[in-house]
């Protein structure tokens, strides 16, 4: 046992409980007694404090309104949500997204891809899951979906093209009625890259869904313009110059600073296009206008915004894009 060890057992023994002892110490410096007298009563209050209680979970968001009404430092917290509503359509990337609709309006959901499948227009829905601020609007990540029956889906918000491009419609299930410029087939170019914030895994080209036939519209009213997407195969002589009436979900295209671009349109499967005045049936049928009378004011005419019959030598020609 060394020297501590020594002085250590023997300390121990001369203050054992119950010794009655005589001592000589040092008398307390003025400072010490000043530094006791402040530490005494702080001391006091920390040891008396109760130990502070963790900041409680905030409650769930509980309807589309309040996700949509979050900023995005808020949205990024990854706020509780929970929403019943029903399923309006399919959104992309297909197999993990949709809208949902519940009183308040629509919002974009994205979930598993197994509890995803099987969900059709109309199911009556119950999902829990997290906000997240997106590329361009809040939206809703589910961990769960249940569910619980079907419902009606929801009058669809009359619109124009104009209000579409105005940006603030996002996931909105819209009504609008333009005329058809073109029908082209959908492309793998024409599908923009996922989301920011998606989590889930999706597969492209795998199901059978994926292989179904897709075309993209563009539609026109006014000078305003409008991508839709179409399930199905479309003839174009059946469409092309025709005035139709849209039902479908409204999404935007926006840039990396979440600065709105262009609005398209999704028509969910089952939702049909409707045309309410057909095309020509010979585009080319009626007399040839003079070019320099195009733009000209025209009284009460009903030809605004349909095609025009002209004929003309071609001076130059960009093939596939325009000609002069």
């Amino acid at each position: 046992m060394g020297s501590r060890g020594i002085a250590s057992a023997a300390w121990a023994a001369i203050v054992a409980p119950g010794r009655i002892l005589a001592m000589t110490a040092f008398p307390p410096s003025r400072f010490s007694l000043r530094l006791v007298g402040w530490l005494a009563p702080l001391v006091a209050l920390v040891l008396a404090a109760p130990a502070r209680a963790a900041d409680p979970a905030p409650p769930p968001l509980t309807s589309a309104a309040q996700v949509r009404a979050l900023t995005v430092e808020q949205a990024r917290r990854g706020l509780p949500v929970h929403l019943r509503g029903v399923y309006i359509g399919e959104a992309d990337p297909e197999g993990i997204a949709f809208v949902m609709h519940d009183d308040t309006e629509g919002i974009y959901v994205q979930g598993p891809a197994n509890l995803v499948a099987g969900l059709h227009r109309g199911d009556w829905l119950e999902i829990d899951g997290v906000s997240d601020p997106g590329g361009f609007a809040p939206y809703v990540v589910a961990g769960d979906i249940r569910h619980l029956g079907s419902a009606p889906i929801p009058p669809a918000v009359p619109v124009t093209i104009e209000e579409l491009n105005a940006g603030r419609m996002d996931a909105a299930w819209v009504e609008f009625t333009a005329i058809v410029r073109s029908v082209e087939p959908k492309t793998p170019t024409d599908t923009g890259p996922p989301p920011p914030g998606t989590r889930y895994e999706f597969r492209s080209g795998g199901t059978a869904r994926d292989q179904e036939q897709k075309v993209k519209m563009k539609l026109a009213s006014g000078s305003a313009r409008v991508v839709i997407e179409v399930n199905g195969g479309f003839k174009p002589e059946d469409y092309v110059d025709a005035e139709v009436r849209v039902r479908g979900l409204c999404f935007n295209l926006h840039n990396r600073n979440r600065q709105f671009v262009r609005p398209f349109v999704q028509v969910p499967r089952g939702v049909a296009v409707l045309i309410e005045k057909p095309p020509p049936a010979d585009p080319f049928g009626g007399p040839p206008r003079p070019v320099a009378s195009l733009l000209q004011f025209e009284h009460l005419t009903a030809g605004h915004g349909h095609r025009e019959h002209i004929r003309g030598v071609v001076i130059h020609d960009r093939p596939g894009v325009a000609l002069w």
